[in-house]
């Protein structure tokens, strides 16, 4: 195949993917832009709320495709049943964003990525749902369109540097390093889209088995298989090892169980088709479902021992379903005759769902799970008076006070403290020892220190310089000083975070920021993560016998030492408007 012919065969591709899924196109090419305008723009997370559109942008895309699918399913060709749909479509986004995407914290980005990927399912599940012959053939060639156009992506970046790169170092033409990281964006948002979209099969396009590639057939059969029997083996080894010694694994075991059990599906997915020309993959396909199952039996104990002793958290939640669905999936395809491919991605489309929605969700259950934790610890040492917190009259072991900060700091990270039952509305870790009567346990576990963001909504967008002689710019993360006549020099020390003014050699101003990132900490708190840190501006005024001093803020982040509302690592963007007295 020549050049001439990839070309011809890119264009067609892409004249198809326009012409088939053009809303899709267009929210996968104005992600990208946006996401370049952003960065262009120095725009920190959530300002001005591009990040948060972008991200909901994201949904759009498998739910058009969704959409588009559906009416090629159901042969909708009236142009106002199209609308009709396209008007559901875009209903649902400016819902989601208006009352679900708020923030970004942890519960709603999984939730978010949790809801794309079930939305990708249902694009690869509809069009066959009723007529499942060849589905494993239309799943096979849609991997194959993703892997050649990752390739294409790819080689089209790297292209795309290298001439960057000769026009930048042989006719020393400026290049900014930002336009490698927005060329990446476009090819991501724009080419890649239309080149993968182009190749999806359309509904009544007869697949056989002639269809599959001979590179996956060689992969699977002599690389793939032989790797997970050798993995099985060794498994098994390990299975009787713990069987000899009666000592049960805990921890990471697992995570590597679940994800070869994973693995091992999608490799029994893939390899239906050549039972019947291979007789390997036929012993393999009876063999190997029965042999995974007390495999997967060892991680359930393994992660049932996990949650007896530190309850449920979304991490072992997830563990656990995706568990179900791979033991679920082997024992199907060990007794079912006749096996129908498509109820493996359907399965895991609900199990998804009922992992990031509804009351047994991974977040509901955990909240309770923990919640039961601390309320048994607070009981079992007498802790509990009347429905709230009192101190106990026995010195609480330290197993008990590192479990209760444990606790406490799984809220902090991944919901909130307001959510732990028996506890003061307004608790700080600060409060602890006034009220469960010790200290926060620091570093047990995961760091306890806690970040915060704010950012001006206006920005410097709106700036009044009436009455002041300078204006000097500064960032954290650039540092530097500006040197004006007159012997004025303003400096911002990134180690110590602190700018400084010179006059004539002789420091005549100075400020920490961390002075300003506590003020702001105080007024709005700690717990303002994305969204929530947006602040309609973020000015400071000072002056001393010298210099009148005007900081307006852009930004402003750092963290807090656990247990205090004490700031460190402050990183800011500001403007400081000087007055000479």
């Amino acid at each position: 195949m020549g050049i001439r012919s990839l070309i011809d065969g890119g264009k067609t591709a892409v004249k198809k993917a326009v012409a088939r899924f053009p809303i899709v196109i267009i929210l996968s090419a104005a992600a990208a832009m946006l996401t370049v305008y952003m960065t262009e723009k120095s725009m920190y997370a959530w300002e001005q709320g591009i990040s948060r559109f972008i991200v909901v942008l994201c949904l759009g895309i498998p739910l058009y495709l969704c959409i588009y699918v559906i009416l090629e399913r159901i042969n909708k060709e009236n142009h106002k049943e199209k609308y009709l749909y396209h008007g559901l479509g875009t209903l649902m986004l400016i819902l989601y964003w208006r009352f679900v995407y708020t923030d970004a914290s942890m519960v709603i980005v999984i939730r978010h990525i949790g809801l794309i990927l079930i939305l990708i399912l249902c694009f690869l599940v509809i069009p066959y749902i009723k007529r499942e012959e060849n589905f494993e053939l239309y799943i096979i060639q849609i991997l194959s369109r993703l892997f050649i156009t990752a390739i294409y992506a790819v080689v089209l970046q790297i292209g795309i540097s290298a001439i960057l790169v000769t026009l930048n170092y042989l006719l020393e033409v400026r290049i900014k390093f930002e336009l490698y990281y927005y060329t990446w964006l476009l090819i991501v948002g724009i080419f890649a889209p239309c080149f993968f979209l182009g190749g999806i099969p359309k509904k009544g396009e007869v697949l056989s088995k002639e269809h599959y590639p001979k590179g996956l057939k060689v992969l699977m059969l002599y690389i793939i298989m032989p790797l997970i029997s050798i993995y099985t083996m060794i498994l098994y080894l390990y299975f009787g090892k713990i069987i000899i010694t009666s000592k049960w694994p805990e921890g990471l075991v697992s995570h590597l169980v679940l994800w070869y059990g994973v693995i091992s599906a999608g490799t029994l997915f893939l390899i239906s088709k050549l039972r019947d020309t291979n007789k390997w993959a036929d012993i393999y396909f009876k063999v190997f479902p029965g042999a995974i199952l007390p495999l997967m039996v060892m991680m359930f104990v393994s992660i049932g021992i996990r949650i007896g002793d530190y309850g449920v958290t979304e991490n072992r939640y997830f563990v656990v379903a995706l568990g179900i669905w791979v033991s679920g999936t082997m024992i199907y395809l060990a007794i079912a005759r006749k096996k129908k491919f498509i109820i493996l991605p359907i399965s895991l489309a609900v199990i998804m769902l009922i992992s990031v929605c509804g009351p047994f969700s991974s977040y509901s259950i955990s909240v309770r799970s923990q919640n039961k934790r601390f309320s048994d610890i607070l009981k079992k040492n007498d802790m509990i008076s009347d429905g709230s917190i009192v101190k106990s009259s026995k010195e609480l072991s330290e197993m008990d006070k590192q479990d209760i900060s444990s606790i406490l700091h799984y809220f902090e990270r991944n919901h909130a403290l307001s959510q732990v039952k028996y506890l003061p509305k307004d608790f700080h870790f600060k409060d602890m020892k006034g009220i469960l009567g010790f200290e926060d346990i620091e570093g047990y576990a995961y760091s306890a220190n806690r970040f915060f963001y704010f950012g001006a909504e206006e920005g410097f967008t709106k700036i009044d310089i009436t009455g002041y002689d300078y204006m000097f710019q500064g960032a954290s993360y650039s540092g530097g000083g500006n040197r004006y006549g007159e012997g004025i020099n303003a400096d911002y020390r990134q180690q110590e975070r602190k700018f400084v003014l010179n006059r004539d050699g002789e420091e005549i101003y100075s400020k920490a920021m961390e002075e300003y990132a506590q003020k702001l900490v105080e007024e709005y708190g700690l717990d303002n993560n994305s969204i929530k840190g947006i602040v309609k501006e973020i000015i400071f005024e000072d002056e001393n016998d010298k210099v009148k001093i005007k900081f307006i803020f852009k930004s402003m982040s750092g963290e807090a030492v656990s247990g205090t509302n004490d700031i460190q690592n402050v990183d800011c963007e500001f403007i400081v408007l000087v007055k000479m007295k």
